[in-house]
């Protein structure tokens, strides 16, 4: 099996939500070949670490929060 490089899906929180319902719920699940559901599945988690890296980026470049140093334990 060979995997792509695609454009991820859009960091929305809204698209967040809809790909978790569909992953959660069983009923939705079977709307969806194995090949597509292991892609949302997959994208979900790319999904959910860009999303978090763009936010704190945003509220590092407001002023808010600190930059960890080498000395400073991250939480």
């Amino acid at each position: 099996m060979t995997t792509s490089l695609t454009k991820p899906m859009s960091l929305g929180k809204k698209t967040i939500r809809r790909v978790q319902s569909v992953l959660n719920d069983e009923s939705k699940r079977k709307l969806y070949t194995e090949s597509e559901l292991l892609y949302m599945e997959r994208q979900l988690v790319l999904l959910k670490e860009l999303r978090k890296t763009r936010l704190q980026q945003r509220k590092l470049s407001k002023g808010f929060g600190n930059e960890p140093t080498d000395n400073q334990p991250t939480k």
